[in-house]
């Protein structure tokens, strides 16, 4: 005998043979060779459900080609549902919490506490409901010691508030528990741009040191260089070591309103800005403000020796 799932809905009081059901997914099969109670593992079909239904089915013609069977209200062997608990056991996440953040490379410990009998875990990393990734991927699972160390990749450009850790028994996939949401490389640091600043004046064809400071975990940095507010030229994922060579174009337009923008890669909101400074080409002996110095300088001179005059021609 064959033991089929019935996913078509059905009434036992409207049922015949033209409207019944048909066969889904065979379930088990067995040889039926006494007038007994036979038992079927139906675990895995009932989940989420208020009722589950069954057929029988057989290749075979018996006597009066049929086979009978008890039903609920029959009087010899009626079906029954044996319900079959386990042990009590249960697992609980205690860290991450809500307040954690992780940032990348630093390692962390996720931990644990089970009750029963649970030899060995699964541990999983979610973003909100999307799975992410199989932490424990090397064997599949790893010892129920209850802690499990794990090393942030700069590679997988974790970035987020909603990461969660789930942990499973290895053994039981129903026995599980989710860690709080928690962040990973979110308000890792700050940066602040030291140079160019407000005096200075860089010439085209010359090269000059951008220099920035920044607190926090930031591995990589993006250099955006602007005048006024379109941006001329950016170079990404510079190491993050406080200072960029940047050499000017002997062509660039000139002007008194270039700045410059540095942000985390990993986090575009991590940001600074420099103070507004100059490109300009340095004239030879037209420098701007020396003509004025000059003529007052001669101004005075003949001034002072017009009045030297006078009084001398004053005293003879």
């Amino acid at each position: 005998l064959s033991v089929y799932l019935i996913e078509d809905t059905w009434n036992e009081l409207t049922l015949t043979w033209n409207n019944k059901p048909t066969k889904g997914e065979m379930i088990d099969s067995f040889l039926a060779s006494a007038q007994k109670i036979y038992t079927i593992n139906v675990s895995s079909y009932i989940a989420g459900k208020n009722n589950i239904s069954i057929c029988l089915w057989t290749p075979e013609l018996f006597i009066y080609n049929q086979i009978q069977g008890d039903t609920r209200e029959g009087y010899f062997n009626p079906p029954q549902l044996v319900w079959t608990y386990g042990e009590n056991v249960d697992i609980t996440v205690t860290s991450p919490t809500s307040t954690t953040d992780w940032f990348e490379l630093y390692t962390y410990s996720i931990q644990w506490t089970s009750i029963g009998l649970i030899d060995n875990v699964e541990i999983e990393l979610y973003k909100g409901n999307t799975f992410v990734e199989d932490i424990t991927w090397l064997l599949g699972y790893t010892g129920n010691d209850g802690s499990y160390d794990f090393y942030v990749s700069s590679a997988e450009k974790y970035k987020g508030t909603n990461y969660r850790i789930k942990i499973t028994d290895h053994d039981d996939p129903t026995v599980f528990d989710y860690s709080d949401y928690f962040s990973i490389n979110i308000g890792s640091g700050t940066i602040t741009v030291i140079s160019p600043s407000s005096i200075s004046s860089w010439t085209p064809g010359s090269s000059h040191i951008i220099t920035w400071s920044s607190t926090g975990n930031i591995v990589d940095v993006d250099i955006d260089i602007y005048k006024g507010s379109t941006r001329i030229y950016y170079v990404s994922g510079v190491s993050n070591l406080g200072f960029y060579t940047w050499t000017i174009a002997e062509d660039i337009e000139q002007g008194t309103d270039w700045r410059i923008k540095i942000s985390n890669s990993d986090d575009s909101g991590e940001t600074d800005w420099s103070e507004y400074f100059v490109i300009a080409t340095i004239a030879g002996p037209s420098i701007p403000g020396y003509n004025i110095i000059l003529t007052i300088g001669v101004l005075l001179i003949a001034t002072f020796s017009m009045v030297k005059i006078r009084y001398n021609k004053r005293k003879f």
